[in-house]
């Protein structure tokens, strides 16, 4: 069966769709982001993250 660009193209969309939705974003050290995210005094909140080259998180 010969796939048309489109229907990969949906495929490929439909596969990242399906992964985001069953693994959230995480850090190395398995902060997730999404726990961060709030509102504070009408502000946005995010978790941001430090890595040195050695891998050390902070």
């Amino acid at each position: 069966m010969k796939l048309t660009e489109l229907t990969r193209g949906a495929l490929l969309l439909a596969a990242l769709l399906t992964a985001g939705c069953t693994n959230p974003e995480k850090t190395k050290s398995g902060l997730a982001k999404a726990d961060f995210e709030t509102t504070v005094n009408g502000l946005r909140t995010s978790l941001y993250t430090l890595t040195n080259a050695s891998g050390a998180e902070v």
